[in-house]
């Protein structure tokens, strides 16, 4: 019963896919900044193992440093508040304090799963990050996992990552703007993160303003009347919704797959930009002719929280962006779990958002 991990980060929109273009960005200090508003020590730090120098002969089968972070750490987790209101920022966190911040987030959510799920994830898959590129060259040994594939586009919001416990047994089955769709074992995966140009609808066009000159009242009964319209007279243009264009963006998505030997779909999960709830199980139900449901309902207490609920995924925890969803008919949901944006900061006595996304596991049978 493998466990599916999805975690996206927050980049901007540069052609360069480096470190810096997730360093502090807007939205990310715009979340440290919400949350640090509460005095609250209501976070979980779970005990983890720090870098350490080693010795390659400690680690054979090639995997080195990954595998010491295979296995869960014993130990209470500790409870902390944030750090202060503007602590990130670019002026304040460089780009090695950063990634050092994206490697213990990368770690608390291993710890963090195992406790909920008595399993590391088998696949782990980042949104926002392009683990191609040289900077992020040793973050498998944080995932604890081989990295199986990342995408490659012009900006470096719109790419994947996607790393596994066993490299050998995951397959890309198609990748597109928005997606990058895996096969592991016999279970059909697709990671999103669905484009803002889907979200916007286009608005219906104006009704034409009245004629200068128009009577009305009675003067309008003297009036010669236009002739009525003719009875084939060609229709306005149909204005495309919301709902149309995501059902076209997950029929394509199901279209490709299954040319390319994937199968059908069994898991969407990723930033899905929904307006609701509802959304992303009615689109996918309609675009892949299959029955999704929602994984979650309702609010989220993420796993490294102490009483502590929000309503969304989102920076402010208001909407529901970041979620999974399930094929009734080919799957069975076991659990699911969230975390919030937070992780270790300084000396580890306080957590800071590295993100503006919450991040979430689904375990599948």
């Amino acid at each position: 019963m493998p466990i599916f991990s999805y975690q996206s980060f927050n980049a901007g929109s540069s052609k360069t896919h480096d470190l810096k273009s997730l360093t502090a960005q807007g939205f990310t200090v715009e979340t440290h900044d919400h949350l640090a508003a509460s005095n609250e020590r209501n976070r979980l730090i779970y005990p983890a193992l720090h870098d350490q120098n080693f010795n390659p002969n400690d680690y054979p089968g090639g995997r080195l440093p990954a595998d010491r972070h295979a296995f869960p750490v014993q130990g209470p987790a500790a409870l902390v508040g944030m750090a202060p209101v503007g602590t990130v920022s670019t002026a304040n966190v460089s780009t090695a304090n950063f990634f050092e911040m994206m490697k213990q987030k990368v770690l608390q959510n291993q710890q963090a799963v195992y406790r909920q799920m008595k399993s590391m994830p088998q696949v782990t898959a980042f949104g926002e990050l392009d683990g191609a590129h040289q900077d992020f060259s040793t973050m498998n040994e944080y995932v604890a996992s081989d990295w199986s594939g990342a995408t490659n586009v012009k900006a470096a919001c719109q790419n994947f990552s996607v790393y596994c416990s066993n490299g050998a047994n995951v397959k890309c089955v198609g990748t597109g703007e928005g997606w990058y769709a895996i096969r592991y074992l016999q279970y059909t995966v697709v990671f999103v993160h669905v484009p803002n140009r889907l979200m916007k609808s286009k608005k219906a066009p104006a009704a034409a303003a009245a004629k200068p000159g128009v009577l009305k009242g009675v003067a309008a009964q003297h009036q010669v009347k236009p002739p009525p319209p003719t009875p084939y007279a060609k229709p306005g243009p149909v204005v495309e919704t919301t709902e149309d264009r995501l059902v076209k963006f997950y029929k394509d998505i199901a279209d490709t797959i299954l040319k390319n030997g994937g199968g059908i779909i069994d898991v969407v999960m990723g930033d899905t930009n929904q307006s609701s709830g509802g959304v992303t199980p009615n689109v996918v139900s309609q675009g892949t002719n299959q029955t999704f449901k929602n994984a979650h309902e309702g609010d989220i207490s993420p796993i490294d929280g102490y009483n502590v609920s929000v309503a969304g995924t989102n920076s402010k925890g208001t909407k529901m962006y970041d979620v999974a969803v399930y094929n009734a008919n080919t799957v069975k949901l076991k659990k699911i779990c969230y975390w919030s944006q937070l992780t270790p900061f300084g000396d580890g006595g306080q957590v800071a958002a590295v993100t503006d996304h919450m991040g979430l596991a689904i375990e599948v049978e």
